[in-house]
């Protein structure tokens, strides 16, 4: 959902429910997902065409393993394209951080 909509529904929320209960807290978005590796990996999936032409790719190797809302990834292909992957997981409300395994010429891989 766009920000601003998902703002403005909040907002309403609030709102209907403070004039029914004036001494309510704020709303909060509550959650049942739970972050696994397949969930990570579902989150690429609107981005994956565009990356995987622009020659990288990104696979998912863990979900909470290093904590809660981390997602780790192999990856090779140009940086600016890593950033993109980056931003797009980290727009979900289930990560909070990506890690990534860059592998390089020799196949070896290095945390980048």
């Amino acid at each position: 959902a766009c920000p601003s909509s998902t703002t403005t529904m909040k907002n309403g929320i609030e709102t209907a429910l403070k004039n029914i209960w004036p001494d309510l807290g704020s709303v909060h978005r509550s959650t049942s997902e739970v972050l696994t590796a397949a969930a990570a990996d579902a989150l690429l999936d609107p981005i994956r065409d565009a990356y995987t032409k622009l020659g990288a790719t990104a696979t998912v190797l863990n979900a909470n393993l290093l904590g809660p809302g981390v997602v780790e990834l192999e990856f090779s292909g140009p940086e600016n394209v890593r950033y993109g992957i980056e931003l797009s997981l980290l727009a979900s409300p289930l990560v909070s951080e990506v890690r990534w395994y860059i592998a390089d010429k020799n196949d070896e891989e290095k945390l980048a």
